[in-house]
């Protein structure tokens, strides 16, 4: 019998976003689409979800920190320019001082508040699930991305991160 023939079996609905093992999602525009209309028919109507891939620890821990980055759990994304000057977050040569490294061009920068915000999803989904939470750097890179997806949407006025006001709210 298959996963999806036992799940019918059982009556429960279930949503699946293929994705391969110790990888992201191909398109972070295209999972939030999906994690969006997850939260509204499930997270924002009571209904407890679950999420899991083969390990439990990788892909779900990824999914569980967008879930979380998403309803705004762990803080929220500043949406004004980066006025500080950029720090270099690179681990390409670890014996060569930092100072003697090239420049990482424009696209290759990552905002220091975007990395705190990782690093701060990464610790919380690893405290409440498992340490290996996120296991590769395709992985991290998602999430890095899917904040600045986050990000954008903010600035352009999109309503994020506040899901659960909305809600309270009402529309």
């Amino acid at each position: 019998m298959s996963f999806a023939n036992d799940i019918n079996s059982l009556h429960l609905p279930y949503s699946r976003l293929p994705t391969p093992e110790g990888l992201a999602p191909a398109s972070v525009t295209t999972f939030d689409e999906h994690l969006t209309r997850l939260i509204d028919a499930y997270t924002l109507q009571g209904i407890p979800v679950l999420v899991h891939c083969r390990g439990g620890v990788g892909r779900a821990g990824l999914v569980a920190c967008c879930w979380t980055l998403k309803l705004g759990l762990c803080g929220w994304i500043d949406t004004q320019p980066d006025v500080q000057p950029q720090q270099q977050h690179t681990s390409r040569f670890s014996y060569i001082a930092p100072e003697d490294l090239p420049p990482l061009p424009p696209s290759e920068t990552v905002r220091r508040d975007t990395l705190q915000l990782v690093e701060r999803v990464i610790s919380l989904v690893r405290r409440r699930r498992s340490l290996k939470v996120v296991e590769t750097f395709e992985q991290v890179r998602f999430l890095v991305d899917y904040v600045e997806h986050l990000r954008g949407r903010a600035g352009r006025g999109v309503e994020v991160g506040s899901v659960l006001e909305r809600n309270i709210r009402g529309p």
